[in-house]
């Protein structure tokens, strides 16, 4: 009786194991080929129509560590510079002027330890910090 139902439970298990399956959705990515080669320079002119350079401002409270893996993401948006840092987001206008700096490092509610990343909803003029395995929404 016993063997009977491990046979059974078998292959209940096997039948639920190979009846599932995953199916992945494909997308379309946009895809940039780059005939450089490896230790060659790429000028930016090759795959850019204009480059503008931003001189941001520098105050007291926008005080940016230069150093290395510090930086963590660079976004703009139409009327924003977003610059993270592991321990701050900066916020300047498109004329590079400072405005502001965003959340808080701690270990409290709102407050991050180490930023990793940062995304932005311009829709929904949300901000999202992603510190390990939390994300915060401001």
């Amino acid at each position: 009786m016993r063997t009977e139902f491990c046979y059974y439970l078998f292959l209940a298990s096997s039948f639920l194991l190979f009846s599932c399956s995953s199916k992945t959705k494909q997308y379309d990515l946009l895809e940039i080929s780059v005939d450089i080669k490896v230790g060659e320079s790429l000028p930016l002119s090759k795959i850019s129509e204009e480059i503008t350079a931003i001189e941001l401002e520098f105050t007291d409270e926008s005080i940016i560590n230069p150093e290395p893996n510090k930086l963590k993401r660079i976004i703009l948006t139409d009327d924003y510079v977003f610059l993270a840092q592991t321990e701050k987001i900066f916020v300047f206008d498109r004329n590079g002027k400072f405005i502001r700096s965003i959340g808080s490092k701690g270990q409290g509610r709102g407050e991050y330890t180490r930023i990793r990343n940062f995304a932005i909803d311009e829709t929904n003029k949300r901000l999202f910090i992603n510190f390990g395995r939390k994300i915060i929404k401001i």
